[in-house]
Parts: C-alpha cells; sequence; structure tokens
C-alpha cells in the first residue's frame, strides 16, 4: 500500500517538540521520521499484515467477479432465448421477462461488486493509518524522553519530505541528528539504501 502522503503529512505534524522551553536559545536537534519509520521493529510485521489483508480482499474481489461473470453470461443466454423466431408470442414473453430478471441480477451484482471494493478500500487505508499512528505515536515518546534527559528542547523532523510533505528543514549540520540514537532506543536499524544510477551514466 501507499504509505507516502499519510507519513509525509504527519511527519510535518510532528515537527516535534519535545517541551516548553522558555530558554532564549534552545538547544535544537533534527531527526529522519521516514528513516524511523521503515527502522521500526514493528514495520516489517504490520506491512505483511497490510499485504495479507489485501490479497484476502482481492480474492474476495475475484470469487465476487466470477459470479458476476456468470450472471452476465446467464443474462446473454436467456437474451438469446428470447430472441429465438421460432417462438410463440407467449414463449416470447416470458424469454423476454426472465431476460429483464437475469439482467437485473447482473446489474446488481455489479453495483454490489463496486460499492464492497470501495469498502475494502476504506477499511485497509484506515487499517494502515491505524498502524502508523501507533508507530509514529511511539517514536514521537521516544523522541520526547530522549530529547529531555538530554537537554534539546526542540526536534525537527529533517526527512526530505519524500513521502509526501515538505519538513520545513533546509539544512542541519549532521552533528545535530540524532536519528540513530533513537534508533537505538527502539532496537531498529537503518534500512537498507537503494542505490540511485549516476545521472552522468545515463543513456544518451
Amino acid at each position: 500500500m501507499n504509505t507516502k502522503p499519510i507519513i509525509g503529512w504527519i511527519a510535518v505534524a510532528l515537527c516535534l517538540c519535545a517541551w516548553p522551553t522558555t530558554a532564549a536559545n534552545p538547544r535544537i536537534a533534527v531527526v529522519n521520521i521516514e528513516t524511523l519509520v521503515r527502522a521500526h521493529p514493528r514495520t516489517v510485521a504490520d506491512k505483511t499484515h497490510l499485504e495479507e489483508t489485501l490479497r484476502g480482499y482481492e480474492a474476495e474481489g475475484d470469487r465476487l467477479r466470477e459470479q458476476i461473470d456468470a450472471l452476465r453470461a446467464t443474462f446473454e443466454r436467456v437474451r438469446a432465448e428470447a430472441e429465438d423466431p421460432a417462438l410463440s408470442p407467449q414463449a416470447r414473453q416470458r424469454a423476454a421477462t426472465a431476460a429483464d430478471e437475469a439482467r437485473q441480477s447482473w446489474v446488481e451484482a455489479r453495483d454490489d461488486w463496486h460499492e464492497q471494493m470501495q469498502r475494502m478500500q476504506q477499511r485497509l487505508t484506515e487499517q494502515e493509518m491505524r498502524l502508523l499512528n501507533r508507530t509514529l505515536s511511539e517514536l514521537r515518546r521516544e523522541i520526547g524522553d530522549y530529547a529531555e534527559a538530554e537537554g534539546i528542547g526542540v526536534v525537527l523532523d529533517a526527512s526530505e519530505g519524500r513521502m509526501g510533505g515538505p519538513t520545513g528543514v533546509i539544512f542541519a549540520d549532521p552533528a545535530l541528528d540524532i536519528t540513530d540514537a533513537i534508533l537505538a532506543r527502539i532496537g531498529g536499524r537503518q534500512p537498507e539504501q537503494t542505490e540511485q544510477p549516476d545521472a552522468t551514466e545515463a543513456a544518451p
């Protein structure tokens, strides 16, 4: 599932202030929320759970789609029978009525399928949001506890907005970055970096 918009704007909302400070120049630190979310020990399990839920929804959607296809085939068969010129007027009328009923069953099943797919997508999105909020809440507590212990007054998100939203941090000295310290607190590890192709090596 695509978590970019969700994580991006929640990370911005964090703008993690450890506690109110009256100091004129409070200590400031930065942290990469995206890195912490990806490296959180629960993230892999949450992703697996969401993928399993999605597969279940897809299987249910396929099952319903097969039923819709069967109803459509029945409608087309009954409609073809109603067009048989050999039928008497009474038989043609009965066949036409049966075709109308078959069509109605097909249309209702198709509409119900669309509604169920929308409900499944909404439930999946809500579930993804709950899992993410749980992780972010835990991270916020850990960052706040660390900042308080270290005498840091303000912690900003420096994740560069790659997950959907701006962070407001243009530049931060690496010495201000407490991401590794928070990773150690939550028992996470730095996610593997994906190598980016060198622009100078692009094919002509």
